[in-house]
């Protein structure tokens, strides 16, 4: 998330610094992009480490 996050930031400065409607509108979209992956990882960490259990498993011995 660090690239996105970065350009959310660099979205919103230029957006208060320009008063351009279109970069304000671009970093809210971007914000709600980085928060929906934020939400995805911690889905499916929660999913993969509570309720399957296989996330910290050992790796399947070779056949």
């Amino acid at each position: 998330t660090f690239p996105v996050g970065t350009c959310v930031t660099g979205l919103n400065g230029l957006a208060l610094h320009t008063g351009l409607v279109a970069l304000q509108v671009l970093a809210v979209v971007f914000y709600v992009g980085l928060v929906g992956a934020w939400i995805t990882v911690a889905v499916r960490t929660s999913h993969g480490s509570v309720i399957r259990g296989t996330l910290l498993a050992p790796p399947r011995p070779l056949p």
